[in-house]
């Protein structure tokens, strides 16, 4: 049988569509959102920060709470179970988004995810430098403030890209502050904070466009800000996807097709 460009093409439709999805379609130049109004948006995701902060704030007593009353520390593998638990919590309330969109399951959910995030900084504080896990929450707050404070700037776009230059300025002025304090000793604590400022930047984006189908209402800024956190399973599986598996995939239908296609 001859290789025609039928079969080719019947080949090459085997191959998965590599490509990466960030909600809604862009129309006019402009993307699309659930909630239309700029304005309202901006409130929206203010408010989103604004809780994600105070969670922060309220995590932080637990570092040194954790660190005087477990005189001995914890083993690593403690820190491990607790950490997969908070995994498992979170893809159990991603399947059950409507079941938590409105009061008082959203406020339930929030404050057991508080907890069980309260548990796992303070495990880390107790397995490693309680000094590092706090500079890293107060971090992650000085970050979401300053991310507040430029989303109240109308002039400037509130894009992803200009979110991830705040966070780079605030990181840049805080390893000048902690070289200046204490040489060499915590600039991965604000690193880390950085990255998750970064995450929680995007993942903000991709809901309020419609990446998870959330649908998203003005009113629902406490069922949002605990999806930051929710969503974290999901889109580390949408990570490994494109960066692994796909690859992976498609190597595997051109070695498929190479391998059948004949020589003459």
């Amino acid at each position: 049988m001859k290789i025609t460009r039928k079969n080719s093409a019947l080949i090459n439709d085997t191959v998965p569509n590599v490509q990466i999805d960030l909600g809604k379609p862009i129309t006019n130049g402009e993307q699309q959102f659930d909630i239309p109004d700029e304005s309202v948006r901006r409130a929206f995701v203010r408010k989103i920060f604004f809780i994600l902060s105070l969670q922060f704030v309220i995590l932080l007593p637990f570092i040194e709470l954790f660190s005087i009353i477990f005189e001995e520390p914890f083993s690593i593998h403690t820190l491990h179970s607790i950490g997969i638990l908070v995994f498992i919590f979170e893809i159990v309330m991603y399947l059950l988004r409507d079941m938590r969109r409105h009061p008082p399951m959203n406020l339930l959910t929030l404050a057991v995810l508080t907890i069980f995030l309260a548990l796992y900084y303070g495990i880390c504080a107790c397995v490693f430098d309680s000094t590092l896990v706090f500079l890293y929450l107060l971090a992650s707050i000085v970050q979401l403030g300053c991310l507040i404070l430029f989303s109240k700037l109308e002039r400037f776009r509130f894009s992803n890209i200009n979110a991830i230059l705040v966070i780079v300025i605030v990181l840049i002025v805080s390893i000048i502050v902690i070289e200046l304090v204490e040489p060499l000793a915590y600039e991965q604590a604000v690193f880390a904070a950085a990255i998750h400022s970064i995450y929680v930047v995007c993942d903000t984006q991709l809901m309020l466009s419609g990446f998870h189908g959330y649908q998203l209402k003005s009113e629902e800024h406490i069922f949002a800000a605990a999806n930051v956190f929710i969503d974290a399973p999901y889109c580390t599986w949408r990570v490994f996807k494109y960066f692994i598996v796909n690859p992976i995939v498609k190597l595997f239908y051109d070695t498929k097709a190479c391998c059948r296609a004949r020589v003459c």
